[in-house]
């Protein structure tokens, strides 16, 4: 291909530049009929106390502050996280921020413009997903506007929290972000202090029983040794003080240990009955032009965390209930020997009352310890840094805009380069298509002869620009090309055909 025929194809496709070029300026330009979106972030620390595992030394991870294993960490950083966007926290935002009062909207064309193209886009989504379209109130639409707007998710690998806010307005967004987090905080606190609260009560209430359960032993002892004038140096020097102190103390660690899994087991049933076993789950997806939100419904996670210690602590219930029914009907067997049938009665009756006493200050023991817990707190979210404000927004994307424009201008381009060339009479690349001046004495039709058997003359003329006549052919009287390229003349007429 010469240097002239590349120049014949530049004039020709001049269109496709021209057109991508103008179609990304209007795309540009376009982009700014969008209201910019802004993005502000702050961090969250989880502290954890409690523990599951323990150190290299043996230690309890419970006696070193600040240290958690990372399973507890993973489901506190998504249950933290599921919070930041609950209907709860947005409430706080707009409350503290006045979201819902009304603005005052700028004047001028270009802001009428704007908001009617808004509204357009929200009544058209809104007919197009639900069928229907409903204008919530002002408190209303300022909390699901916060609700989408806010967003949170545990930082991989670490116990931190990354909180992001978005607003058409940069300052808005980093009050936004600074407001959620101090909301997510309180939330997290009030959250812990209401199970605190309902676990410390129900100690409270394993207590009373415990107390009148004490009562009633040391009652059944008094009676009985007044009944049956037992002594109690009679009755010391045939009990075996070791064989049932063992089997006491036995039976004791064991009630104890029920009762306080009865507890815990108890607290949490509590607390799985006030979560949702489904939770709705809102992905965002940002392409430049336009956002979409895809609402999904998935397990709760903070529900399978809870329902999963529920089995543990069931299993676990069952397994001590059977430990404690067999120390009950074996305690004490080896010094029965030395003692009478009212000896031994009173012995079972004083290891129940023994064992009530026990209980009790067990009980009292880990009341105390709740009660601690509720006002203190043994797990706690704290604030890292402040949201800074946003200097640049992060959508739209403008270059995107302009790049989808010149694709779209180039591809226009393409189609009216092409048409044009067609019009003419042209191929748009002539190099794949069969030359202007390829000679076609081989053609099969070379040596045809007109219907009165006279050889041909005629002449075919390219005149696609007006060339002179090139190239001589012989073809059939009054031949042409049925695509206009190319026409005949015979006798020195042109045939109008």
């Amino acid at each position: 291909m010469d240097a002239r025929e590349v120049l014949r194809i530049a004039a020709r496709m001049w269109r496709i530049p021209v057109v991508a070029l103008l179609a990304a300026i209007l795309a540009f330009g376009g982009s700014y009929a969008f209201s910019p979106t802004y993005a502000a972030s702050t961090s969250l620390l989880i502290r954890g106390r409690d523990a599951t595992v323990l150190t290299t030394t043996g230690a309890s991870l419970d006696q070193q502050p600040g240290v958690v294993d990372a399973s507890l960490a993973k489901a506190l950083g998504e249950t933290q996280s599921a919070l930041a966007s609950s209907r709860t926290s947005a409430e706080m935002v707009v409350n503290e921020l006045h979201l819902d009062q009304p603005k005052p909207k700028p004047s001028g064309f270009i802001s009428s413009t704007k908001r009617q193209a808004g509204d357009a886009f929200r009544k058209t989504k809104a007919y197009l997903t639900h069928g229907f379209y409903a204008k919530p109130d002002p408190h209303n639409g300022a909390v699901e506007s916060v609700m989408t707007g806010v967003s949170a998710k545990p930082r991989k690998d670490s116990y931190a929290i990354d909180l992001i806010a978005t607003a058409d307005n940069p300052q808005l967004a980093a009050d936004m972000a600074n407001s959620a987090s101090n909301a997510l905080v309180t939330v997290s606190h009030d959250r812990f202090q209401k199970e605190s609260t309902a676990f410390r009560d129900f100690l409270a209430q394993q207590v009373g029983v415990a107390e009148q359960d004490e009562r009633t032993a040391l009652s059944a002892v008094r009676e009985f040794r007044q009944k049956h004038n037992i002594s109690d140096a009679q009755y010391q020097s045939n009990l075996d003080a070791t064989a049932s102190q063992n089997a006491r103390q036995s039976l004791l660690d064991a009630r104890v240990d029920l009762k306080a899994t009865q507890a815990e087991l108890e607290a949490t049933r509590r607390s799985l009955s006030a979560v949702p076993q489904q939770q709705a789950v809102t992905n965002r997806i940002t392409t430049g032009r336009s956002t979409t939100e895809i609402q999904q419904n998935g397990s709760n996670q903070v529900f399978v965390t809870l329902e999963g210690n529920r089995q543990r602590l069931e299993a676990e219930l069952a397994g001590k209930q059977a430990k404690v029914s067999a120390l009950n009907g074996t305690g004490g067997r080896a010094a029965a020997a030395n003692l009478s049938a009212d000896e031994i009665a009173l012995r079972d009756l004083d290891l129940k009352a023994s064992i009530a006493s026990d209980t009790v200050i067990k009980l009292r023991d880990r009341h105390q310890q709740a009660v601690l817990d509720s006002a203190s707190g043994r797990v706690d979210l704290t604030r890292i840094d402040q949201a800074g404000v946003p200097t640049y927004p992060v959508a739209p994307k403008r270059y995107l805009y302009m790049g989808m424009g010149m694709v779209l201008g180039a591809l226009l381009g393409l189609v009216l380069s092409y048409f044009a060339a067609r019009r003419r009479g042209e191929t748009l690349l002539p190099t794949f298509g069969v030359p202007a001046n390829a000679p076609f004495a081989n053609a099969p039709f070379a040596n045809a002869p007109f219907a009165d058997g006279q050889p041909a003359t005629q002449q075919y003329f390219d005149v696609r620009n007006g060339d002179p006549p090139t190239i001589p052919v012989p073809v059939a009287a009054g031949a042409r090309e049925s695509a206009g390229r190319f026409e005949v003349f015979g006798n020195g007429q042109r045939n109008e055909g």
